[in-house]
């Protein structure tokens, strides 16, 4: 199920992508050693899985239900329960859980605050909320299917309206990250030309989803038979977190307490 939106394990033409997010759920599995958690948008569970090794119990979560049916019948385990769920319906009770999770989900939000007030209340004290999002000054092409990106200072200061601990780090790539990124820079560029007015600007948001996808899937399968060397070598140890050179760091990592 790989579109503009997801990645997935099962499509190898999007592997650095694949592996980007893969790098933020191993960073994030230092915090979930005999917690409860809740993953918000857990997709197709690679990630839920992943999380479950050291987790006590984790509850995947996720609005749509084709993705949820398959993270069920993919990845079985005791201590692992998927959810088909909106949201703001989710049905716990309030501090019940220890993390959160979040990966790739705030930017898909029009208004974060409601969920942001949600994520604080289903916290125990001194429990955490981690999360990822595009940074805005490193993305490559306009998604349509995000509301907003963010830069450091905007994700932090609004992050610091809800925790009284906010950390900010960011997921930094290798040069061979670099060198598939700047194909896919030169090739979303030289799509984009072809509508020089704008005109796709005009369009519905759900006709521009679909046109995305279908743009960026025929993107990847180009860039890839052309790269396929480059593009299968790179895994997760391509990635590190850190908190230097903020600005220039694909993904934006938000560690949130209090």
């Amino acid at each position: 199920m790989s579109t503009a939106e997801r990645s997935s394990a099962n499509d190898i033409t999007v592997n650095p992508i694949f592996m980007q997010h893969l790098a933020a759920y191993e960073y994030a599995s230092q915090f979930t050693g005999d917690k409860i958690v809740l993953e918000l948008g857990c997709g197709e569970g690679y990630g839920t899985v992943l999380l479950a090794k050291s987790a006590s119990k984790i509850f995947g979560i996720d609005y749509s239900k084709a993705a949820i049916d398959k993270a069920q019948k993919k990845y079985r385990a005791d201590n692992i329960e998927f959810v088909c769920s909106d949201v703001n319906d989710l049905g716990f009770d309030d501090a019940s859980f220890e993390v959160i999770i979040a990966f790739q989900f705030i930017e898909h939000l029009k208004d974060p605050r409601a969920v942001l007030l949600k994520i604080k209340s289903l916290l125990k004290p001194q429990g955490i909320f981690l999360l990822s999002s595009p940074n805005k000054k490193a993305s490559i092409v306009q998604h349509p299917y995000h509301f907003r990106e963010y830069d450091r200072e905007e994700l932090e200061g609004l992050l610091r309206n809800y925790f009284a601990k906010v950390e900010i780090y960011g997921l930094q790539f290798s040069a061979r990250v670099a060198e598939f990124r700047e194909k896919r820079r030169q090739a979303s560029q030289g799509l984009a030309r072809l509508d020089f007015l704008k005109l796709h600007q005009l369009l519905p948001r759900i006709i521009r989803q679909r046109l995305f996808d279908l743009a960026a899937s025929g993107l990847s399968r180009k860039i890839y038979s052309e790269n396929k060397d480059l593009l299968e070598s790179i895994t997760t140890a391509d990635f590190r977190v850190a908190k230097d050179n903020l600005d220039n760091a694909i993904d934006l990592i938000g560690l949130c307490q209090g």
